[in-house]
């Protein structure tokens, strides 16, 4: 069950995302989406700066060949995907505003994960400020997915987005902030996520010592294994064992 302030969180998102959701198809073969509405009095709610970050991303005119190619990552047998994708990757200009229209619905299916890849993939830097407030937001699962676009985009604003995201009152969003850290790769990350072994929370710190494992083991060994020594939860213990047991002898 989700908490009340969880629960609030993924409510008001909902609700300001509204404003420029793709619009759910009545039926598979309806692709085209609504026009985007304006917006006025907005960055009052982590959800008011999804919406807004998505207008200031990328002024939308609906491409209907982007959005065509785009569409076919609906086939549930991933048909003709390979193709899409080249082309929404060779044309990212004309595939970004169809990818950000998708990550600001209030619908999720099949097309909407890879469309926080996509940008992921792009990796332009005007995108950052919307998967940053996708992933301060604290809905979960869009969280997670802006976490992971992120750790795919090179530029020193990411990395700072997901630093921020380790800070969050979310557990969630520290998590997943946390984990992508790790799948960047970025050395500068490794005190941050050493920090939240000691977390009082166990989602957070089964992460942090995945996140190591990542980045890899040998400078954070030691703390690991002291962690050994003192963690008392036996399916973060499991995870330590997995991690240094992979990682084999100094």
């Amino acid at each position: 069950m989700f908490s009340d302030r969880r629960w609030s969180s993924a409510c008001s998102l909902a609700c300001a995302l509204l404003l420029v959701a793709c619009g759910r198809p009545s039926k598979p073969s309806d692709r085209n989406p609504p026009p985007t509405s304006s917006i006025a009095d907005a960055g009052a709610t982590p959800a008011d700066a999804v919406a807004v970050a998505i207008a200031d991303a990328r002024p939308y005119v609906r491409d209907e060949e982007a959005w065509d190619y785009l569409a076919t990552f609906s086939d549930e047998h991933l048909r003709g995907t390979a193709r899409a994708e080249k082309w929404l990757l060779a044309h990212p200009d004309r595939a970004r505003p169809e990818l950000l229209r998708c990550v600001g619905q209030t619908w999720w299916n099949q097309i909407t994960s890879h469309a926080y890849r996509l940008l992921g993939v792009i990796g332009h830097e005007d995108d950052v400020p919307v998967l940053r407030a996708v992933l301060m937001s604290g809905a979960e699962r869009e969280a997670h997915y802006a976490a992971m676009a992120l750790a795919s985009m090179p530029h020193e604003s990411a990395f700072e987005a997901l630093e921020e995201g380790v800070g969050s009152p979310e557990p969630e969003v520290t998590g997943t902030s946390i984990f992508a850290l790790g799948e960047r790769g970025d050395e500068r990350a490794r005190k941050t996520i050493e920090r939240r072994l000691a977390d009082d929370l166990i989602s957070v710190r089964r992460q942090a010592i995945y996140a190591l494992s990542k980045l890899g083991v040998e400078p954070s060994r030691a703390l690991l294994e002291q962690r050994v020594r003192v963690e008392t939860d036996t399916g973060v213990l499991g995870v330590l064992a997995e991690v240094l047991g992979a990682a084999g002898s100094p």
